[in-house]
């Protein structure tokens, strides 16, 4: 995951620095504060987005900053910012009490897709 900003944009971030993110409780909204204040820098939420299109989407037209995957965002009108580098991976666990019959099976299937995702290019 990187701190990521529009393609298009050319501008300095300014103090405070604007942010797009998910609702509280949300993806990498805790992470990306986090980040920013151990930077020391000031930050305000410009757009909250309930859905990783419309939080990309807020990145991509400008309206602020946003950590995102860096894998998800590929293709998209977004790059780095830099100055805020990269942010550690999140880790994902899967817990279930049955071993055997639905849950077993939906746990291997959520096993299978996340390592496809995770060893992708």
């Amino acid at each position: 995951m990187s701190s990521s900003e529009s393609a298009d944009n050319s501008q300095h971030w300014s103090d405070p620095i604007a942010l797009v993110t998910f609702p509280p409780g949300g993806l990498y909204r805790e992470a990306m504060f986090d980040q920013i204040e151990r930077e020391r820098r000031k930050w305000y939420v410009a757009f909250s987005g309930s859905s990783f299109q419309s939080v990309l989407v807020g990145v991509e037209t400008g309206l602020g900053l946003s950590v995102l995957p860096v894998k998800a965002a590929a293709g998209r009108r977004v790059r780095e910012y830099a100055p805020l580098g990269k942010t550690p991976a999140i880790l994902v666990s899967l817990y279930a009490w049955d071993k055997s019959g639905p849950a077993a099976e939906l746990i291997r299937q959520m096993t299978n897709v996340l390592e496809r995702r995770v060893s992708l290019p």
